[in-house]
């Protein structure tokens, strides 16, 4: 599928890219800073996913990362999780929707991707959007699984998530089950790959450098 351009799509949206988890099954391979430091084909995951959401035209890219961390690029922000740091991707969710809505008010949703999935469609936000408009977010999957850190979300929702992260509520799957969305699917194999274990980043090496990958997702080569 061609890339997705400006125009294609009429929802203004951050960039956001949730890399606030621990990553512990990498172990002692683990750099510091989290998985957004590990290194594919030459640069940190954390620069490929803001490189792919700077693509998508969302305008402003803020990356929810907690210290300590080594330093991004001088024009990049970063927001660290708050009262609910250590609760999984819903706090990075929560704390980028809440700075979304303190520094972009008038971008009113939020388009985000996980630092840990680095080969994406190309036309991410060109099809989020419209499924996303009439109901409260979108979310993207492939055949038979669902992919709920990569998404769109109106800022306005950091309202309810805060209220239910206070009532306990930490599995991203039991959040949507109160918030009206859409679900839409990609079925071109190998897109959404997550990078869990060393031997997962060196299939992820071998899949950024397929033809046939490239063709249909985020060339991470660029």
């Amino acid at each position: 599928m061609p890339p997705s351009m400006p125009g294609q799509h009429a929802l203004s949206a951050v960039g956001a890219v949730l890399a606030g988890g621990a990553g512990r099954r990498f172990g002692s391979a683990l750099p510091p800073g989290g998985k957004g430091f590990l290194m594919l084909h030459g640069q940190p995951l954390v620069d490929h996913a803001a490189r792919f959401l700077a693509r998508q035209n969302t305008g402003p890219v803020v990356v929810n990362l907690n210290p300590p961390h080594p330093p991004l690029a001088a024009d990049r922000p970063v927001a660290a999780d708050g009262a609910y740091a250590g609760c999984g991707p819903l706090a990075g969710l929560l704390t980028v929707l809440e700075w979304a809505a303190a520094h972009c008010p008038a971008r009113p949703w939020v388009l985000t991707v996980a630092v840990d999935t680095p080969v994406l469609p190309t036309d991410l936000l060109a099809r989020l959007a419209p499924a996303a408009a009439p109901v409260q977010a979108a979310i993207a999957a492939a055949p038979g699984r669902l992919h709920p850190t990569i998404g769109l979300w109106r800022s306005t929702l950091r309202v309810p998530l805060a209220a239910a992260l206070g009532q306990g509520t930490r599995a991203l799957r039991d959040w949507l089950a109160l918030i009206e969305h859409q679900v839409v699917v990609w079925p071109a194999p190998g897109l959404f790959a997550n990078i869990n274990t060393p031997d997962d980043l060196a299939a992820a090496e071998r899949q950024a450098q397929s033809t046939a990958a490239t063709r249909e997702c985020s060339n991470v080569l660029k």
